[in-house]
């Protein structure tokens, strides 16, 4: 009798095993750093202080092309130089200086796992580059001022962009016809799941018109992995036009045009899932009957009927792949 309700026991644990959990945490997405459209991958995750994002201090003055100094005499001050500028700045403190005038930086830079973090805007816009937050990315996106023409005091003359024709899906693909040349940005999201298309240097036209102010233009989807398709102007400086592919769940892509092409074709796939292999052995079985009951009854008998149960509940389950030693008294 001891036989059997260890079995049983066994089989019971083995099922809470391998059945999936109804419960899941909730986690917040990692705040993501671009420079010039390069995602950067920091040691130290970003994180937000007071609407500020704070990131390592390194790679963004690496990624600048700054110099970092450090004063082993002063351990707390930190010296950032790029071309005529010098920054400096200390440790737990929001009073900095550039090129020896006094500063206020919006949070003071801390010592995170023995990395320097500081706000992202205070350093990258005095070296030139405009800062932008992206609420769909969940990043930090950072780009280049072009510089200004020596001479006559005029910009540099800007690009026309090219213009957005057509916005279809197939049965497997995405496609956006764009009248020239453009190099998109194609990424997904989770939470809900999605996939982002950004049109750099794109515009709007006669076949593709501008959404309404503050609302975002949709066409339906003939996509079975897509259940709706969204655009708007993201970035209007440089006329950046964002497409999101709302999924039915996770999808993996495969971007089959170039950089450059007119047209922008995104393949879309289901992420492919792999089962879990379930063996249940009922144990004994035909001449082999093992213990008997306190109602004569064999252990193979109870063996057998709750593994056929256990068989029955997982193969309910989609992700497992559930094989049986015996499935009558042999």
């Amino acid at each position: 009798m001891k036989k059997i309700v260890v079995a049983f026991l066994s089989l019971t644990a083995a099922l809470l095993l391998f059945l999936p959990t109804m419960t899941h945490a909730a986690t917040n997405s990692p705040i993501r750093l671009y420079l010039n459209e390069e995602k950067l991958e920091p040691t130290v995750l970003p994180y937000m202080v007071k609407d500020t994002t704070m990131v390592p201090l390194r790679i963004i003055t690496e990624s600048l092309g700054a110099n970092l100094q450090w004063d082993k005499s002063e351990p707390d001050k930190i010296t950032v130089i790029k071309d005529d500028l010098t920054i400096v700045l200390y440790a737990n403190s929001a009073i900095g200086y550039l090129n020896g005038e006094k500063v206020t930086l919006p949070v003071a830079p801390v010592i995170k796992s023995g990395y320097t973090m500081l706000p992202v805007r205070f350093l990258a816009e005095r070296f030139n580059f405009k800062v932008v937050w992206d609420d769909t990315l969940n990043a930090v996106l950072m780009n280049s001022i072009p510089p200004v023409k020596e001479g006559d005091g005029t910009e540099n003359p800007p690009i026309l962009p090219n213009e957005l024709t057509s916005l279809v899906t197939t049965n497997d693909q995405f496609i956006a016809e764009v009248a020239g040349a453009v190099k998109p940005s194609v990424y997904t999201l989770t939470n809900p799941d999605r996939v982002v298309v950004d049109l750099p240097n794109t515009s709007f036209g006669t076949m593709v018109p501008a959404p309404e102010p503050n609302t975002m233009g949709s066409i339906i989807s003939s996509n079975p992995l897509v259940t709706g398709v969204r655009y708007a102007m993201n970035n209007p400086e440089t006329s950046t036009i964002r497409i999101v592919l709302e999924t039915v769940g996770p999808v993996v892509f495969e971007l089959k045009s170039k950089s450059g092409d007119h047209n922008v074709i995104v393949s879309l796939m289901k992420v492919p899932v792999k089962k879990k292999i379930v063996v249940i052995d009922a144990g004994h079985g035909d001449q082999d009957p093992g213990a008997k009951s306190v109602t004569g009854k064999s252990e193979k008998t109870f063996n057998l009927a709750v593994s056929k149960k256990v068989e029955a509940l997982l193969k309910k389950e989609p992700l497992i792949e559930v094989h049986i030693t015996r499935s009558d008294d042999t």
